[in-house]
């Protein structure tokens, strides 16, 4: 355990990176765990990359002030249950940052504007509702990759969701996504190794990336229709990962039909 006086600003690289092997750290042997309570660090504003990386932490807590968390910086723990960092300044949650551990739900404060690669992979996250964080534009790649994760509600806000940012979930049912309103973009296999069953895109989607909704003996095996409110045509082989060239407006690709209206 390590207790910490309130007048910190800056908790730098690898200053607690597991057994003392970070890059910066000098500490042999270091081995942080249970909880990590940060909240009484009124000037904590920045945890930088790795700092925390590689222990057995199973739950954080964070101060109001605190506005960048870097790359790396709790990867590797075992934190458990929920993550709330609603009440804190984080604008960007950075790569890797809560990588490979048991967190089962995330809060997130309406300044966070961009969710970073790879920064909740492998976590076990079942819900995810981001409809309060209004200035969320993107989800980078692999951000929610490998978690159990069966619904998603994201804001109006978003505009760009990256390459396999819901990669190897449990989405299933409807995935609607026709409040998204600024939704430009969905990256290659976003939502590949989910079970969705239909899809509404919105109406200014503009880019849909090959395999976005790839459907095999794998993936998306009961997709049988996907909406599209946009009335731009896509090539719709491509995106299903299916054999063919063509370019489609309305029709069936397979056993999935494309249609303009639920």
């Amino acid at each position: 355990n390590v207790i910490f006086p309130s007048t910190i600003k800056r908790i730098g690289t690898g200053s607690f990176q597991g057994h003392g092997d970070g890059i910066d750290s000098n500490l042999s042997g270091v081995y942080l765990s249970g909880n990590l309570d940060l909240s009484h660090m009124k000037n904590l504003e920045y945890i930088d990359y790795f700092a925390f990386a590689d222990n057995n932490i199973t739950s954080i807590k964070f101060p109001n002030n605190i506005k960048k968390i870097g790359s790396y910086s709790f990867s590797g723990n075992r934190i458990t249950g929920e993550l709330d960092l609603s009440n804190t300044k984080l604008q960007r949650i950075d790569s890797y940052s809560f990588s490979g551990s048991n967190i089962t739900n995330i809060k997130l404060p309406i300044t966070v504007n961009s969710i970073g690669y790879t920064s909740f992979a492998g976590n076990a996250i079942k819900e995810l509702d981001l409809t309060s964080n209004t200035n969320l534009t993107i989800i980078e790649e692999d951000a929610f990759a490998d978690n159990n994760i069966t619904n998603i509600k994201l804001p109006k806000s978003i505009t760009y969701i990256k390459m396999m940012a819901f990669f190897n979930n449990n989405i299933s049912g409807e995935l609607d996504l026709s409040l998204n309103e600024n939704l430009n973009t969905i990256g290659e296999n976003a939502f590949k190794n989910n079970d969705i069953e239909s899809i509404i895109l919105p109406s200014n989607i503009e880019i849909i990336d090959k395999n976005s909704f790839i459907k095999n003996n794998e993936s998306n095996i009961n997709l049988k229709t996907i909406i599209n409110l946009s009335e731009k045509k896509f090539n719709w082989y491509n995106i299903l990962g299916r054999e063919g060239e063509e370019i489609l407006d309305y029709g069936n690709v397979d056993d999935v039909e494309i249609k303009k209206e639920p």
